[in-house]
């Protein structure tokens, strides 16, 4: 009964996976939800994922990835880059709303005191101008 099988006899996701006997499916169930996480975060602002789900996200994808295969350079080289993957998106994050970080810079009361102690002019202008008619 365990014999070989013929190839009329292969079913149609044993001819279209045959790595599929070779790995698990711890393996497998890694490799889905990795995929799942950094397709959320790669579309979190177009599908509405708040930016802490999405960070979550990206750092669960390490230890999916850690959890999923036995040690290796391989495992250890992609747990490494998922790192760093997730690091980088967490950092640009609260950077890529250009409207609120527009909303938040205030730089017109800087400008203001430097006019006032300047006398009426920036510093960064009148600075150049008295040095330069200081025999600079």
């Amino acid at each position: 009964m365990g014999g070989v099988r013929r190839q009329s006899q292969m079913s149609v996701v044993d001819a279209a996976a045959p790595w599929a006997d070779r790995i698990g499916a711890r393996q497998c169930a890694a490799v889905g939800v990795a995929a799942m996480s950094v397709a959320a975060v790669r579309a979190r602002q177009r599908i509405g994922v708040p930016r802490a789900l999405a960070s979550v996200c990206a750092f669960g994808v390490p230890a999916v990835i850690a959890a999923g295969f036995g040690r290796s350079r391989a495992r250890d080289g992609a747990v490494w880059a998922a790192q760093m993957w997730a690091y980088k998106n967490a950092f640009e994050m609260p950077a890529d709303d250009e409207a609120r970080l527009r909303r938040r810079t205030h730089f017109d009361y800087p400008i203001a005191v430097d006019a006032r102690i300047g006398a009426g002019t920036p510093r960064a202008s009148g600075w150049p101008v008295a040095c330069a008619s200081a025999g600079g």
